[in-house]
């Protein structure tokens, strides 16, 4: 999620040097009371972090921010001070007119409803209510908040329900929002409603109960300046969205278990700043388009759980030469053909690599070996062929999982071999491990998963 905390960076940049020369300042005496008020509402404020809030100038206390230039206080920051309330948020904090940051995410509110008073803060530009515990709908009145440039709702752990995205596409200078495991179910409109945010960059609605939706029923695309998009774990029942390449400013991409089907679009190639792409568990089908090859600075692909098709050698030898910056790729449960032979080269950068569950066949090549960053390795249920030796194990040093699950080949090292590397898993079922133990598992002192079934081993167990 390195693109999600980079954009929230900058946004939070941005408002505090926008705030102008916030700084300690006479406090107002209304607004003292309205925040004592507020922490009045907390189960433990003298024993908690809100203990602080003692004396008469407010602009003192921590989470507090007040500008220089008119004494009123313009930040409110007690996100994360694992704060728990009971009953119901004093209205009265509706007199801090001039907020521009607000932050109460990570303490736990008790299932109560946003408070529609939050509307009326016209000046605010960030707003984050996430993890909060906030309960109920979501206050249109939200909408009034023009200015507001960062907005996150996002909450797995109450229901927060939003029934329509009408006031989302009044916020038309968000550059940020995440309304994250929200009951989105009635909200047949959120397509159309975010793509009226010309200035949008961080979008995330997933496991948010998204209703079915036609992802390409966009005429025309207005939201081209997102960088990172988040839609996993909805049921769109969607054909994939050929809009997907025309956001050429998208580095993270995440449209998982979403029902997609189709195929890929044949210009994501022009997605050059991608770095994470990652679309496991759809219905997606044919070959991986070739225009592929110009992302080279993809770090995370995970196509995996799909229909996808072709030899793999060639997609190789196509796609990889460019992307020294790889790091995970997942490409398990497809329909993808060829073998390990003249392409393996290609991704050393690798610490992930899955290939389980498609057809590839002939020998492993022993340039595996020379993936000295693999820290899991998954070749299971292919069709390969041969032996594996020392050699496929060479500078595997940081390999921590092996599984090689169904697949027909000999494993043939030394009696006196010691590996280079030190597993938690090792998983070789159905491979022709003996008829000796292998007595390398006896240098393997942090493993704590061994399958050996099937593995035809005809000795005793050592002891």
């Amino acid at each position: 999620m390195q693109g999600i905390m980079l954009a929230a960076l900058l946004v939070l940049c941005q408002l505090i040097t926008n705030a102008g020369k916030i700084t300690d300042a006479a406090c107002i005496s209304s607004e003292r009371d309205a925040l004592l008020a507020f922490k009045a509402g907390f189960a433990d404020p003298a024993g908690g972090a809100l203990r602080f809030w003692q004396g008469q100038d407010c602009c003192a206390w921590s989470g507090v921010s007040c500008s220089k230039k008119i004494g009123s206080v313009v930040s409110l920051d007690i996100g994360h001070y694992d704060l728990t309330f009971r009953g119901e948020i004093n209205s009265s904090l509706a007199v801090l007119t001039h907020l521009v940051y607000l932050n109460l995410s990570g303490n736990d509110f008790g299932g109560v409803a946003i408070p529609d008073f939050i509307g009326s803060f016209e000046k605010l530009r960030y707003l984050d209510l996430s993890h909060a515990g906030f309960g109920g709908t979501v206050p249109p009145r939200l909408g009034n908040l023009s200015m507001l440039s960062h907005l996150d709702l996002s909450s797995p752990s109450h229901t927060v329900t939003v029934k329509s995205f009408d006031w989302v596409s009044r916020l038309t200078s968000l550059v940020y929002l995440d309304l994250s495991w929200l009951y989105l179910a009635a909200s047949s409109d959120w397509l159309q409603a975010t793509n009226t945010l010309p200035l949008l960059k961080v979008l995330c609605l997933n496991h948010a109960f998204l209703p079915a939706t036609d992802l390409n029923a966009l005429s025309h695309t207005n939201f081209t300046a997102i960088r990172v998009l988040d839609l996993k774990s909805n049921n769109f029942s969607s054909r994939m969205p050929d809009w997907i390449s025309k956001l050429s400013s998208l580095a993270y991409l995440d449209l998982s278990s979403c029902e997609l089907s189709g195929s890929l679009p044949r210009n994501l190639g022009n997605l050059t700043s991608l770095s994470f792409f990652r679309l496991r568990a759809n219905n997606l089908e044919g070959e991986i388009p070739g225009s592929m090859s110009r992302l080279c600075n993809l770090r995370h692909i995970d196509l995996s759980g799909n229909h996808f098709s072709g030899d793999i050698t060639r997609l190789a030898n196509t796609l990889f030469p460019c992307m020294n910056q790889l790091k995970i790729l997942d490409l398990a449960l497809n329909n993808l053909t060829g073998s390990l032979s003249g392409w393996v080269r290609h991704i050393a950068s690798v610490t992930t690599l899955d290939l389980s569950e498609n057809s590839l066949s002939g020998r492993v090549s022993d340039d595996i070996g020379k993936l000295s960053n693999l820290t899991y390795l998954d070749l299971s249920a292919n069709s390969f062929q041969g032996t594996l030796s020392e050699l496929h194990f060479a500078n595997l040093s940081k390999l921590d999982m092996l599984i090689l699950e169904s697949i027909s080949v000999k494993i043939v090292t030394e009696a006196d071999w010691v590996p280079p590397f030190q597993l938690r898993v090792l998983v070789l079922y159905g491979c022709q491990v003996g008829p000796h133990f292998p007595a390398w598992l006896k240098s393997q002192a942090k493993i704590e998963m061994i399958e050996l079934s099937r593995a035809q081993i005809k000795s005793k167990l050592p002891d």
